[in-house]
């Protein structure tokens, strides 16, 4: 067990060697390790086989809170995609396609980021995040722009 997790840290590439020291360039692994005498085995023969490595303790929860999100709401996934893009242009194309939006469910939200008073459009406002639209008919294009 201890090879095959030694193995899997290396495939992160934390031991490509970067200088005439054989230093390397640091890495970050995250392990869930079994809290029992197992555990504590992997993680001696980790430390045996390398040396050098800073371990810290991790609080993590296996199974974790439970959340409960409305079922079929875009709402969440919008905000958790806008928080991770970059400033400019967010066309509502690439929304629907990351987000797997149907046509309804696009116009839907395209009616709730037209209300100012919603609380996604006040979420997003708080992120930088407006909803723009140019034209009208077919030729209008509409998009998210992050400042």
């Amino acid at each position: 067990m201890t090879v095959t997790v030694i193995q899997a840290v290396n495939r992160v590439r934390c031991r490509r060697v970067i200088d005439g020291a054989g230093n390397c360039p640091p890495t970050d692994v995250f392990i869930v390790l079994p809290k029992s005498t197992d555990g504590d085995a992997i993680l001696g023969h980790l430390r045996e086989e390398m040396p050098g490595a800073v371990i810290v303790p991790w609080e993590f929860e296996m199974d974790g809170p439970s959340e409960r999100v409305r079922r079929g709401s875009s709402h969440e996934a919008l905000l958790a995609l806008m928080n991770n893009r970059l400033p400019g242009e967010t066309p509502m194309s690439f929304i629907r396609s990351e987000l797997g939006l149907t046509s309804s469910a696009v116009r839907n939200l395209r009616t709730v980021l037209r209300d100012d008073a919603h609380e996604l459009t006040k979420s997003l406002a708080h992120l930088g995040v407006r909803y723009v639209t140019t034209g009208k008919g077919r030729g209008a294009k509409s998009y998210l722009l992050k400042r």
